[in-house]
């Protein structure tokens, strides 16, 4: 994942209560599957932590989840939902006067700390892999990346509908201007990304060639969109999310709801641990179907949640 600093415009906000936070956390059902839970084994992380009474959370380089505040403590929402795990692990192996640890990793040894037991959970969403699944466990999901669209908040409602897949797809005639509004279009993304690759597959497929402006960050990305010299910006969705909520441009800019690829995000946790993983899926389901856990979304991402966007994210949870 592309570190906030990439995107160079930590100020742009939305003042929208109705996006971009749309999580669209469907997306992570299906992504349960790859996520199921391995065969039980002794759990030495858990015993160790009751031994020690220390728990030891990975902290990764500043992205859009994750970062560090002034005073260079861990801040953002992953970081709070490791703040809830080391409370759950803290009720639930009884140790209460545990000691919360946090070791800097960069973000080419994070999964790998977790296998060597540097540390006892990731608090940088990753997405499961098979090559990494043979190292690491992970959480239930936290959060849906993939490749989305920005547009500008007053770009036409019928190119919003066309990119959101809104519109009779079906309809020779609606296929016909879809297609001719798309060839008017100019389209931006980052080089070298899967939203290049996705991008210019997908024009191939339909046989559109529409203006395309590669750039070499999403910090230019953004700027031509809110300049307007760019219809459309695809890029991933947590990078994009955190620059429409800053400020240079309050108002401006839209991501929209719709995932052109889906990636699920979860915490990297010791493969083989079942004690240790069911600790941090109940502290996590916790938080999820917690009251407060829309003031949580808000704090972080500028928006507050609609209930769907809520039950959403509660399809991931542990049942009591």
């Amino acid at each position: 994942m592309h570190s906030m600093r990439k995107t160079g415009h930590r100020d742009v906000r939305n003042r929208r209560a109705n996006n971009p936070l749309v999580i669209a956390m469907i997306a992570l059902v299906p992504a349960l599957a790859l996520i199921a839970p391995t065969v039980a084994s002794a759990g030495s992380t858990v015993d160790r932590i009751k031994q020690s009474g220390t728990l030891k959370l990975g902290i990764g380089p500043d992205t859009p989840l994750s970062s560090k505040d002034t005073a260079g403590n861990p801040a953002g929402f992953a970081s709070d939902l490791c703040n809830r795990i080391a409370d759950g692990v803290k009720t639930d192996l009884g140790v209460s006067a545990l000691k919360v640890e946090f070791v800097n990793v960069t973000r080419e040894e994070g999964v790998r700390a977790v296998a060597d037991g540097k540390v006892d959970v990731l608090c940088a969403p990753t997405v499961p892999t098979s090559t990494t699944r043979k190292t690491v466990s992970y959480s239930i999901p936290v959060f849906a990346s993939g490749v989305v669209a920005l547009v500008r908040r007053d770009a036409s409602d019928r190119l919003k509908d066309i990119l959101s897949g809104r519109t009779p797809q079906k309809s020779p005639s609606w296929r016909g201007n879809a297609d001719e509004l798309l060839r008017d279009s100019t389209i931006t993304v980052v080089k070298g990304t899967r939203a290049e690759a996705y991008v210019t597959t997908g024009l191939a497929d339909l046989q559109l060639v529409p203006r395309i402006a590669a750039v070499d960050d999403y910090a230019s990305g953004v700027l031509r969109v809110a300049q307007g010299r760019s219809n459309v910006f695809f890029g991933d969705r947590v990078i994009l999310l955190d620059a429409v909520k800053r400020e240079r441009f309050a108002g401006e800019l839209q991501v929209l709801d719709r995932f052109f690829t889906n990636e699920a995000l979860a915490f990297a946790v010791p493969r083989d641990d079942e004690d240790l993983r069911l600790v941090v899926d109940n502290a996590l389901s916790k938080v999820f179907r917690s009251s407060d856990f829309s003031a949580l979304l808000a704090k972080w991402f500028g928006v507050k949640p609609s209930d769907s966007i809520l039950t959403l994210f509660r399809a991931s949870t542990l049942p009591d």
